[in-house]
């Protein structure tokens, strides 16, 4: 278990610094932190979640990162990478955005503009970020680092029937977003991976991070498990470059919750403000009762509070992002196990920090 760190906090407030970013971190009250690491340690350990990183946004301000349990044999730290899954998605949509803001690409551009396989289908750059497209997730990930297999990827779904037609109704896919990543790359005019780095991670310093890491950079990531019913390995999902946009990025805690920071607070260097507010508008019905797909984000309202959130899974790892917008709070969970209660996390970190501004 990591220790609270004035000093390391005092770093991350060094590399946010500029005139978008927002006043220096603080640390939570003592008390705070006692009650949130005994409360999330009872719970990895009830869980069998091997190791857990964390970070804790409030009124704006990194108030807490750490690392719980082990990872490869020693304490988890908030440097720790876990593979983020889904959460990949919204970096996804954010560098979408970032290509509007430019004059790349329109949100309504047929995207037949940039490949030409989807033309004949009305099928738009707004359908994908909002999970109304009518793709299927009909082609599964295999290993692959060669950037060809992203053309062979989507001259596979292109030749796959839709299973609805564009904008008729919600079924959230991966399927979306790893064409949008091909969009972001053709809009651009460099690679996805390298779009991302350049215009995304780089300008905030996630250093442990990457939106498809290379069989080096794979090193070290925590092992996934599977801890229902018993703890034990599991066989990793396959790492495809094609996939990249959906479910590829590798992050840590520390890293993940200054990106999180960095869109509470409307930072600059990742978009204008508009475009941070244009993310957040209910765009169209998702998934449950009062649940809104926004671009990118999954929308709900619970108690009058407004939530923006993205979990994700892939075998063996789960994670969240869950913000409250309004009060510049939000909740950054990575986790090396097939089943871990990231929402009841989430939940019990709220409710110690207690009432917003």
């Amino acid at each position: 278990m990591t220790s609270w760190k004035l000093i390391a906090l005092a770093g991350l407030a060094l590399v946010a610094a500029c005139a978008s970013a927002p006043e220096k971190p603080e640390p939570a009250p003592p008390e705070h932190e006692a009650q949130l690491r005994e409360m999330v340690e009872t719970i990895r350990t009830a869980s069998a979640v091997p190791a857990i990183g964390i970070g804790v946004i409030d009124d704006g301000k990194i108030v807490f990162l750490g690392g719980f349990g082990d990872v490869n044999g020693r304490p988890a730290t908030e440097h720790d990478r876990f593979r983020a899954a889904s959460i990949s998605k919204l970096f996804t949509a954010q560098a979408t955005m970032k290509l509007a803001e430019a004059g790349r690409l329109s949100l309504d551009d047929d995207i037949s503009r940039w490949l030409p396989a989807f033309a004949g289908r009305g099928l738009t750059v707004r359908h994908l970020l909002i999970h109304r497209s009518g793709l299927r997730d009909a082609v599964l990930p295999r290993d692959a680092d060669d950037a060809a297999r992203i053309q062979t990827y989507l001259d596979l779904l292109a030749r796959q029937s839709p299973s609805r037609a564009p904008g008729e109704a919600y079924a959230y896919t991966d399927a979306d977003f790893n064409v949008l990543g091909a969009v972001v790359e053709r809009a651009s005019g460099v690679s996805f991976t390298a779009y991302i780095q350049q215009n995304l991670l780089d300008p905030l310093g996630l250093a442990d991070s990457a939106a498809f890491p290379t069989p080096a950079q794979r090193e070290g990531v925590a092992p996934p498990f599977m801890n229902k019913p018993t703890l034990r390995p599991a066989t990793p999902r396959a790492y495809d470059i094609a996939f990249a946009p959906s479910e590829g990025l590798v992050t840590s805690a520390r890293d993940l919750t200054i990106w999180t920071q960095a869109t509470l607070s409307h930072d600059k260097r990742l978009l204008g403000a508009r475009s941070f507010t244009a993310m957040l508008n209910r765009e169209a019905e998702a998934d449950g009762s009062d649940r809104y797909a926004g671009l990118g984000w999954q929308l709900r309202e619970e108690n009058g509070r407004r939530i923006a959130e993205h979990g994700g899974s892939v075998r063996g790892f789960n994670a969240l992002v869950l913000t409250y917008p309004d009060e510049g709070r939000a909740i950054v969970i990575l986790t090396n196990a097939d089943d871990a209660p990231r929402w009841e996390i989430a939940r019990k970190v709220d409710e110690i920090l207690g009432p917003g501004p």
